[in-house]
C-alpha cells in the first residue's frame, strides 16, 4: 500500500498479512482474519455503522399476540433467534428467524417465566455466548441473572443471582467481555452509571461505579 492509502472495504483473509502505511483510511467494513501490523502508522475507519443519521426502517413484526407490554429485546449472536421481554405476563418469548437478523421472518416458539424477578420488568440482555440471561426490574432497582444450561435455550434457564441498588434503572448493557456494566437511570436529569464486575458476566460481583450525567436517557442499542 502507498503511504496514504484509502479503500472502501478491507478484509484480511486467514493466513494473510497486512502492514499499515503512514495513513490508511477505510470507508466501509474492516474484517480481520489474518495478521495486521500497524507499524506505527494510523488507521482511520470511516464506516457508517452505528451512525443513527443513516437509520432506515427495513421492516417490522408484531409480538402483541404474545404480550402487549413488551419492554426489552435481544438477539442471539448468529441472528437466528430473537427474544422479547414482556411485562404483561412477566415472560421472555423466543422467536426463530428463518432469515438471520430479519424480524420479518420471525416465528414464535415458546416462552419462559421470569415473574420471580418482579412486576415492572424493563430490560433484557444475554452474555455473548448465550449461557447467561439478565432481566431488570424497574420498581426494585434489581438486575437478575439466569444461567442457561443450553446456550440460547431459555427453557433451560435457572435463577443464579441478583444485585440491587441500581437506582430505578431503565435499561442496561454489558461491555468489555462482561467485565463492565452500564446502567441507565431516568430519575432527575438521568445518568449512565458504569459498574465493574469482578468476575465477567457474574452479576453478583458488581463493584465500583462511575456516574456520567445525561438528559432523560431511554435505552441502549442491542
Amino acid at each position: 500500500l502507498s503511504n496514504n492509502a484509502s479503500t472502501t472495504n478491507l478484509t484480511i483473509n486467514s493466513g494473510g498479512t497486512l502492514t499499515a502505511p503512514t495513513t490508511l483510511s477505510i470507508a466501509g467494513d474492516f474484517t480481520q482474519n489474518g495478521t495486521f501490523t500497524n507499524n506505527g502508522g494510523e488507521v482511520v475507519i470511516e464506516s457508517a455503522g452505528f451512525d443513527l443519521e443513516n437509520l432506515t426502517l427495513v421492516t417490522s413484526t408484531s409480538t402483541s399476540a404474545e404480550d402487549t407490554a413488551t419492554r426489552g429485546i435481544a438477539l442471539s449472536s448468529d441472528g437466528t433467534r430473537m427474544f422479547v421481554l414482556g411485562n404483561q405476563n412477566q415472560q421472555v418469548y423466543r422467536y426463530d428467524l428463518s432469515t438471520p437478523w430479519s424480524v420479518a421472518s420471525a416465528s414464535y416458539i415458546h416462552a419462559t417465566s421470569v415473574a420471580t424477578v418482579g412486576s415492572d420488568l424493563d430490560g433484557l440482555r444475554f452474555s455473548d455466548d448465550g449461557t447467561n440471561m439478565y432481566v431488570n426490574d424497574f420498581a426494585t432497582s434489581k438486575i437478575a441473572q439466569f444461567t442457561l444450561s443450553t446456550p440460547w435455550d431459555i427453557t433451560t434457564s435457572a435463577f443464579y443471582a441478583s444485585s440491587t441498588g441500581f437506582y430505578n434503572e431503565h435499561s442496561f448493557t454489558f461491555g468489555n467481555g462482561g467485565t463492565d456494566l452500564y446502567v441507565l437511570n431516568i430519575h432527575g436529569r438521568g445518568s449512565v452509571r458504569h459498574y465493574t464486575l469482578g468476575t465477567p458476566w457474574d452479576i453478583s460481583t458488581v463493584s465500583s461505579q462511575i456516574s456520567v450525567q445525561e438528559r432523560h436517557p431511554i435505552g441502549f442499542p442491542e
